[in-house]
């Protein structure tokens, strides 16, 4: 990459490092020293006999001995990852005990710079939906992230955006995973409680962070104020986030309720897959965009101001009449609108959870400030209660029962002794154990650099991956 990502240092390289300029590593020529990264300093380098550059990312972070162990044997699941959204790893390697990769290099621009240029409403929902499959295609490969921010994701050519730094803060022990990223407050932002907290690392608190990417995305803010590590942690255990909606005049409440489900503090309760949150999210600012034209369609509209041209001289009848059929034929499909109120919506942040964990219940075209209970119909026992806002728009959490028998159930929303809102939930069997993480045991010696390629392991996280592209997309970003 040409240019510095923000949150890092422009420094000169230490010339008596083992990877430096004008170091050959392998079959890899140092050519060019361009930013010092999360986890180290970044280079530019070329490979002669395919005549093409690539970047080296020296991993400082990873020198210890048990970290180099981890790093060998995740090295060929990080080398066989390919999406159309991720940094491509072509090779792990080491030289005099530091660690590097070897990865595609690919103009463009981090994410953080073009928010700071401004995106539109329409290129945020692209930039989440492509940012989306890629997070859940490495988690459905075993893999986890850690640290999914905009000063992971680049803007390559045409815009698409390439997630990098794929598995390696996992690599890192809990207690040093902070100071090795600088405690940074804006990469604290990011973070979920229990990643602030305990330094856990899992599917679960990379979906929460990609929450907190849409959200600025969406409104160019954080979701909760703080500049330290305690004052950002209590704000995400004792507060709710700040509405999007009052940060940003495009969005409304359906929106604020798909973005709150993806920040709750209950892991089990957020958004099961990154896709799943960017296509309600879709919906939701579609749906907002729609509540707010129908409001501006019944304000006056305004009078014209200047002198009227020469073709409104000519035909003043004829746009007269054409303009009174279009006001009838508006107020003829308001009538029917209106007669035909959509029914009420339900939709739930997973298909599938675990007896005694909780899943997070987002409904829509409700009576307004509509109360009721969430039943597990098939049970049958009330696991909850909502209240619809004026807009009809209801956001609430069930607690599923421990003893709720594994199998096909349905969720339902009642009110008036009726259920008019129904939704069906797979309970699966509650897990003897809680979410292994991506450390796995260490090595009595690191893999000899540089490091092949073998069978990756198995998937250990049930979420399906969207089909993935053989074509490259990387960047050493």
């Amino acid at each position: 990459m040409s240019q510095t990502p923000p949150g890092t240092a422009q420094a000169a390289e230490t010339p008596e490092h083992p990877i430096r300029t004008g170091v050959t590593l392998g079959r890899y020529q140092v050519q060019e020293f361009l930013f010092q990264g999360s986890h180290g300093p970044t280079y530019r380098a070329y490979e002669p006999h395919v005549q093409r550059s690539v970047a080296v990312e020296v991993l400082e972070t990873l020198r210890e001995p048990h970290a180099r162990a981890r790093l060998a044997q995740a090295a060929p699941m990080l080398t066989q990852l390919r999406h159309p959204n991720l940094v491509d790893v072509y090779e792990v390697g080491e030289r005099e005990g530091v660690p590097y990769l070897v990865t595609a290099y690919v103009e463009g621009v981090s994410l953080d710079d073009a928010m700071r240029s401004g995106i539109n409403i329409d290129g945020d929902l692209r930039v989440l939906q492509a940012a989306g499959r890629c997070v859940d295609y490495i988690h459905a490969q075993g893999v986890l992230h850690g640290d999914v921010r905009p000063a992971t994701v680049v803007l390559a050519a045409e815009g698409r955006p390439l997630l990098r730094e794929a598995g390696l803060m996992p690599l890192l022990e809990p207690g040093f995973r902070g100071s090795a990223f600088g405690i940074r407050t804006g990469a604290l932002h990011y973070q979920a409680p229990e990643q602030l907290e305990r330094g856990e690392v899992t599917a679960a608190t990379d979906r929460y962070s990609f929450a907190v990417l849409a959200y600025e995305l969406l409104t160019g803010a954080m979701p909760f104020a703080g500049q330290t590590t305690s004052e950002i942690l209590t704000a995400k255990e004792r507060m709710e986030p700040i509405p999007a909606s009052t940060r940003n005049p495009l969005l409304g409440t359906t929106t604020d309720a798909v973005v709150a489900a993806g920040l709750v503090r209950d892991p089990a309760a957020r958004w099961q897959s990154c896709a799943q949150m960017a296509e309600a999210l879709q919906q939701a600012v579609a749906d907002d965009a729609y509540r707010r034209r129908t409001y501006a369609a019944e304000e006056p509209a305004p009078v014209p101001y200047g002198p009227p041209s020469s073709a409104r001289r000519r035909w003043p009848w004829v746009l007269a009449g054409a303009a009174i059929v279009g006001l009838a034929a508006v107020a003829i499909l308001l009538w029917l609108n209106g007669q035909q109120p959509s029914a009420p919506g339900v939709s739930l942040s997973a298909a599938a959870v675990q007896a005694g964990s909780s899943v997070t219940v987002t409904a829509s075209h409700l009576p307004a400030n509509q109360a009721g209970t969430i039943q597990l119909q098939s049970t049958p026992v009330q696991v909850g209660t909502f209240k619809a806002d004026q807009y009809g728009s209801a956001i609430s959490t069930a607690q599923i029962p421990k003893d709720a028998q594994p199998g096909d159930h349905l969720i339902s929303l009642c009110w008036n002794a009726t259920c008019p809102a129904s939704q069906p939930l797979v309970v699966l069997e509650p897990s003897p154990s809680s979410t292994p993480t991506p450390t796995r045991t260490p090595a009595s010696t690191p893999t000899p650099t540089p490091i092949s390629t073998s069978t990756p392991t198995p998937p250990r996280t049930p979420t399906p991956a969207p089909s993935s592209s053989s074509s490259p997309a990387s960047s050493p970003r």
